[in-house]
């Protein structure tokens, strides 16, 4: 009896640190350019028109990610696209925390799915706790319930769950390409069973011949319709350079990098930030539960495959990423974290933690090892917070000139100006750093035909030419007409 109320408080932690991080997190929405321009796309009622025209641009999973992507957004309501988005992330992580229970026990998925929650980062752009709502983050929790039932597969001995797990490994290579390289976890875990040889061998060819046959699918489909998207097409010209990108991808979720990057590239101000006591919290919580639990994790020789299969799986994700032109010239600039990096964080925390149990139980001084590695977390997690912190503001600054660009464009005093008149914005890269999109969006309060350039040497002065001026402090954007100002 004890030790289930033990088990519940714990579980309750858990609970408790994914609160914090979701509540920390609300106020972050359409933080990267892709989810800017869906947003135009479902406001102007175009999605399903750019979903069929994105069948023909070579990547195939595009027609049903559109569709996807723009769901979230269709009712135009902060709370529910953060609903939506809050369910994935929710749902990803009680699989995460039933297949470490199944794998490692139940101390072991209660501390790991705590220290997730208490680590738990947003860096700059592309992170799938804030972006690309539903698509990108489903990924993940189909690829756990996938292996989930793989292992159902051999202990219950029932070909239904080997079906079942094909199926959910085939859903989740259908919606993004990086899942493919899963299959090898389920390669794997065939190895390391018990089961006869042709068990194993039928195990791996069902998942394997499905995922073999929508390859041929996909490429057979960009062989119709190349895609000149640098991010869908495979380069090998740079073997190690792409193993060096694929595992930096896989390890930028670690708070301290993100912090650091943010910082030295000045996409935060940290006179700018105030102390995060949620994030103090969060630290607080998240070492307590480690400094408990940890030594009560159980560890056998039976656990040390499955460690070995979590360590792999960080880089998985990642491999198809470095071995394309465009991710490759990213990490050439010290760009380490991408969508994939999401898909990683999971495994990279489950291998530190159930690491971390494994050599608990062999080390010699336990009690320092323990007061260590307490301090580590309590401090990477107070990191963490620090970070979100510097992030959501960062955020706030960008969502609130998002919403005096949409003010300004709908405003009577720009809606005057005759279609041809150049609009110059030079601290407002535009929508999907594109200005024929930018001038989409206008159109969704006029049909005139305007000029948007954030460039002074493109302004063409025989037009009448206007100015939208950011005034941070008051979040708004005054319109000025520099045909009637000397200076210009």
């Amino acid at each position: 009896m004890n030790k289930k109320c033990r088990c519940r408080y714990e579980i309750v932690g858990a609970i408790i640190l994914a609160a914090i991080f979701l509540i920390e997190i609300y106020p972050i929405v359409l933080t990267v350019h892709d989810d800017i321009l869906t947003y135009t796309i479902v406001r102007h009622g175009d999605l399903w028109k750019t979903a069929r025209d994105n069948l023909f641009t070579g990547r195939l999973p595009q027609l049903w990610n559109t569709l996807l992507l723009g769901f979230p957004m269709l009712l135009q309501k902060v709370w529910f696209y953060k609903g939506i988005s809050y369910l994935t992330l929710l749902l990803n992580g009680w699989i995460f925390y039933r297949l470490l229970k199944r794998v490692f026990g139940e101390q072991g998925g209660v501390l790991t799915t705590a220290v997730y929650w208490g680590l738990a980062t947003v860096t700059n752009l592309h992170n799938l706790f804030v972006s690309y709502v539903l698509a990108r983050q489903m990924v993940i929790g189909i690829l756990l319930l996938s292996i989930y039932f793989f292992l159902d597969y051999y202990e219950k001995s029932k070909v239904r769950y080997l079906w079942y797990s094909s199926f959910l490994y085939l859903a989740a290579s259908m919606l993004y390409e990086p899942a493919v390289p899963f299959g090898i976890v389920f390669f794997l875990i065939a190895l390391g069973e018990t089961a006869a040889w042709k068990k194993k061998v039928v195990s791996v060819m069902l998942p394997g011949g499905m995922a073999v046959t929508w390859l041929a699918v996909y490429f057979g489909w960009q062989a119709m319709y190349p895609t000149a998207y640098e991010g869908g097409t495979l380069y090998f010209g740079n073997i190690l350079g792409s193993l060096r990108a694929a595992f930096m991808y896989s390890l930028g979720s670690f708070p301290l990098y993100s912090l650091v990057i943010g910082l030295v590239k000045g996409h935060v101000d940290f006179r700018e930030c105030t102390f995060p006591i949620m994030g103090l919290a969060a630290a607080g919580l998240t070492s307590v539960m480690w400094y408990r639990i940890l030594p009560q994790i159980q560890w056998d020789k039976s656990k040390r495959w499955p460690l070995v299969i979590t360590g792999v799986s960080i880089f998985l994700p990642n491999l198809i990423l470095g071995f394309t032109p465009k991710y490759l010239e990213w990490s050439q600039r010290m760009i380490f974290t991408y969508l994939t990096t999401f898909y990683s964080y999971f495994f990279l925390i489950a291998f530190g933690v159930i690491g971390s149990a494994a050599f608990y139980r062999v080390c010699r001084r336990k009690r320092e090892f323990l007061i260590v590695t307490t301090a580590v977390v309590f401090l990477t997690s107070l990191v963490a917070g620090f970070n979100n912190s510097f992030w959501k503001e960062e955020f706030r600054y960008i969502d609130d000139k998002n919403k005096a660009f949409d003010e300004a464009v709908s405003s009577a005093e720009f809606l005057q100006y005759e279609s041809g008149t150049n609009v110059y914005i030079p601290d407002y890269i535009g929508i999907n750093e594109n200005m024929e999109y930018t001038q989409y969006y206008s159109r969704l309060y006029t049909e005139k035909t305007y000029e948007f350039r954030n460039k002074k040497e493109d302004l063409d002065f025989n037009q009448t030419v206007i100015e939208f001026r950011y005034i941070p402090e008051e979040k708004r954007i005054e319109i000025i007409e520099l045909n009637k100002t000397e200076a210009y």
